[in-house]
């Protein structure tokens, strides 16, 4: 298809039985993919009174987010039943760049807004053949709007406890150039105390056609943020008033963010290729009752990814070139003018894949693959003898007092100054059987692996570990075997996967030890289910996610992995009682589970299990106007994302959403 057909907004596939998608990296029939495939596009977004991408990946594809705010703006994903760390395996790409962090930090969500995302792919499962580290339990990939026919649009939502969100965007073509601007701006004063949150963001996106088969793209974003964490609560304390603070307002951290992505795409006769180079700027300044930190993070990658043949016979081949460098200081105080410690941290990652698919008869396809990754990381820190920091020592009466001790340059009290490598490898291999148009029957087997971050070996952020670096800390490495059956018919679509991921050297923080652990192999035996019916007036569908996550071996032989929730579970029920009105009620379930640390079972009570019940109505005031109004948390359930060891993370109670969408 030439690229010029497809610049507008994409053509809604609401009814089809079959669908493109982008899973392994270029256009497919999803029932052709042999994988746990769920799209969001931009029919569903619009017509969603979600406000935030955690928020419709929990709406539409049954994703858990566990958030230390009571929010979603920095939550982590769960997918497949991990616990601690789980975002750490799950890669995120916008625009086919990787947006995660070169240490254990979560995603800043906030800095992706809703309203301008086309397209949201969720691929449950083990994909390190076609997308490297970090896609060990799954990969969410985030497609931005672009420019194309001339339009406008604005938007405004409101809510409870402070809540404002604001967007607007204007979209241009002018003969084979296009161009968009979006421009956002959200606050919260949050749920609990002293929970606030900002962010000022603009993305700017340009493209043009070289004739009918080349399309190069260029998206720059720049966004300023703001965050406050109110700390855990005690069980009793959460009990009495989930929306009380401890700490008295002294967490919180400031962002600037900046991503710039080029892209070319291109069709040839021999097949398709895309190119895309990536550059990722943070600046992150943090307090936290005595630890004050800049962090600041530079990711460059480079992707070239081909295919060669037709959607029955093809090779796809590429390579990616990662380098991720970290600059960290730790001061004094709150002035920060005293380095107390600093570090410098980078990985220059290499990875070269290939994979294919063949056509073995009608209804029978075979695809497979494999990956080589190579990974050099350099560790560099420094922490000085705190007291030789400072030329003074206040007293109450002389507060310029000399300090005896003060020394410059300080002595080293702490360093290290080393590189560490790891390689691996990846495979998979997978068997599609087609009977007909509507239904896919395939099997699949996946190697999968994850490297540890930066700060999962070292400890430079003010946090001491009982090894400042660990180079005995091995890469996590497993086997993921699969099953599925996806179904689609008119108003019908079903599908079912089981699968067993057999893990050695999960990592994990043990506090026993005070470090981040291979804390041994695990078993996760488990099955996402789906089931939607859509007759245009009312449907319903549900989603679950079941899991058995347990140690295999050691002294927590059979024990669950802690923060895993056995089930979890999406449903909803719709119906539009007159054209322009859709009403629809969501039902979120996420099951009882152990504390994060308790790998014995047996140390903390359990978090409790929990229903929340949403409502939302969306009503088309014109055809360019459209009205929207949720409610969340509709019985003010109260219940914890998470928990470690005593110290609870509550949710946000119930709360209500007014938003205004117009289209010029």
């Amino acid at each position: 298809m030439p690229l010029a057909m497809v610049v507008g907004d994409e053509a809604t596939v609401h009814e089809l039985p079959d669908y493109t998608v982008n899973a392994w990296h270029f256009e497919q029939s999803e029932l052709n993919v042999p994988a746990d495939v769920v799209v969001i596009d931009r029919e569903q977004i619009d017509a969603s009174a979600a406000v935030s991408v955690p928020d419709i990946l929990r709406d539409e594809a049954n994703l858990v987010f566990r958030s230390f705010n009571g929010k979603s703006n920095q939550g982590e994903a769960d997918i497949r039943g991990f616990g601690e760390g789980s975002g750490l395996r799950v890669l995120v790409l916008v625009d086919g760049i990787k947006v995660n962090r070169a240490d254990m930090g979560n995603i800043e969500w906030q800095t992706l807004p809703l309203r301008d995302v086309e397209t949201i792919e969720v691929l449950r499962g083990g994909h390190n053949v076609l997308y490297g580290n970090h896609a060990l339990s799954g990969v969410i990939k985030i497609t931005t709007r672009k420019g194309g026919d001339a339009r406008a649009n604005a938007s405004a939502f409101v809510g409870s406890y402070g809540y404002q969100n604001y967007d607007a965007s204007f979209a241009e073509g002018v003969g084979d150039f296009y161009f968009r601007v979006n421009a956002n701006v959200q606050e919260d004063d949050g749920y609990r105390e002293n929970s606030d949150s900002w962010s000022r963001g603009i993305k700017v996106d340009m493209g043009y056609f070289l004739g009918d088969w080349d399309e190069l793209s260029s998206k720059t974003s720049a966004s300023v943020g703001y965050l406050q964490y109110p700390g855990p609560l005690l069980y009793d304390e959460m009990q009495e008033d989930p929306r009380q603070s401890t700490n008295g307002g002294k967490q919180f951290g400031d962002s600037t963010n900046y991503r710039q992505t080029l892209s070319w795409y291109a069709v040839r006769e021999w097949g398709e290729f895309e190119i895309h180079g990536g550059y990722n700027r943070r600046e992150l300044e943090w307090s936290l009752d005595g630890i004050y930190g800049d962090n600041d993070q530079d990711g460059f990658s480079l992707t070239p990814k081909f295919r060669v043949g037709e959607d029955a016979h093809f090779i796809t081949f590429g390579v990616d070139l990662l380098y991720d460098a970290l600059i960290f200081t730790d001061f004094l105080d709150d002035q920060r003018a005293i380095e107390r410690a600093n570090a410098d941290l980078s990985r220059a990652t290499f990875g070269g894949y290939l994979f294919g698919q063949r056509e073995l008869s009608e209804e029978v396809f075979v695809s497979g693959g494999a990956r080589y990754e190579y990974a050099s990381t350099d560790y560099f820190y420094e922490k000085y003898v705190e007291n030789q920091l400072n030329p003074y020592a206040p007293e109450f009466d002389d507060p310029f007092a000399p300090n005896p001790n003060y020394k410059n340059p300080p002595d080293v009290e702490e360093s290290y100054d080393d590189r560490l490598s790891k390689q691996g490898w990846s495979a998979e291999l997978s068997v599609n059987y087609r009977p007909n148009e509507g239904l896919s029957i395939w099997a699949g087997y996946d190697r999968v692996y994850r490297y540890p971050v930066l700060d999962e070996v070292a400890a430079y952020q003010g946090f001491a570990l009982a090894k400042p670096l660990n180079e005995d800390l091995e890469p996590e490495v497993g086997d993921n075997y699969e099953f599925g059956v996806k179904y689609r018919s008119g108003q019908w679509s079903a599908s079912a996967t089981a699968f067993y991921l057999a893990l050695e050297n999960e990592i994990a923080y043990d506090s026993d030890v005070n470090l981040n652990v291979n804390i041994g192999a695990t078993r996760r035996t488990g099955a996402d289910l789906s089931l939607s019916y859509d007759a245009e007036v009312y449907g319903a569908s549900t989603q679950w996610s079941i899991v058995d996550a347990r140690f295999d071996g050691g002294e927590n032989d059979g024990q669950f992995v802690p923060l895993v929730a056995p089930v979890n579970s999406v449903s909803q029920f719709w119906v539009r009682p007159v054209q322009s009105v859709r009403t629809v009620l969501i039902v979120n379930y996420v099951g009882e589970r152990y504390q994060g640390g308790d790998y014995s079972n047996n140390g903390t009570r359990k978090l409790d299990d929990y229903f929340l019940l949403d409502a939302q109505a969306v009503v088309d005031v014109t055809a360019s106007v459209r009205a929207y109004l949720r409610v969340n948390n509709l019985l003010d359930e109260l219940y914890a994302t998470t928990a470690y060891r005593g110290s609870y993370y509550p949710g946000v109670g119930r709360n209500f959403v007014l938003g205004l969408n117009v289209d010029f």
